[in-house]
């Protein structure tokens, strides 16, 4: 783990704000996927970091727990999946629908419901949700046996057979940060 200098980690963000401020909580350390020193592409496929924070939330906010799935129980699984983040376009201010938040963009946590994990190469999953900058490190979520668990995280895009496709790293893949290895 790499020592941090103190982050916040704003819970439940909506519109710029959390409803309690107490329940703010700061890094004490993290864990990231890739150190990005290369300066190359392949540094972007672990953009993912796991964070320790000084205080627990998820009795007052719940747990969503990881589960590793081999890649073939997700892919071809269509509209099961949720990806939820803070993509850098949402909430757009100019649409209708979202004129009430006015704190900008990547401000209120968003969800896109009903994606797909559509195929495995080279140990990712490339799945069709709705990202933009800032999305990554976002959970992909699925529903298995009636449990919400989170299966991937984000990462960001590659360039598949000429397709612009978005990418994600299953949790096998980052299990060892999460043991500390």
């Amino acid at each position: 783990m790499y020592s941090v200098t103190p982050s916040a980690f704003l819970p439940n963000l909506i519109n710029g704000q959390v409803r309690d401020k107490n329940d703010i909580a700061y890094a004490t350390s993290v864990k990231p996927g890739t150190d990005f020193k290369s300066g190359t592409m392949a540094d972007y496929v672990d953009d993912w970091a796991i964070i320790k924070l000084d205080r627990p939330l998820g009795k007052k906010y719940g747990i969503i727990p990881l589960k590793s799935l081999p890649s073939f129980d997700l892919v071809g699984d269509t509209q099961k999946f949720a990806l939820v983040g803070y993509s850098g376009d949402f909430p757009n201010p100019n649409k209708k629908e979202y004129q009430e938040f006015t704190a900008g963009e990547s401000m209120t946590a968003g969800v896109h419901l009903g994606c797909s994990i559509l195929r495995q190469k080279d140990n990712l999953l490339y799945h069709n949700c709705d990202t933009k900058g800032g999305a990554s490190g976002g959970a992909i979520i699925g529903n298995i046996g009636g449990n919400y668990y989170v299966l991937a995280l984000h990462s960001g895009w590659n360039t598949v057979n000429g397709l612009k496709l978005n990418r994600a790293v299953e949790i096998s893949r980052i299990e060892p940060a999460l043991r500390g290895k």
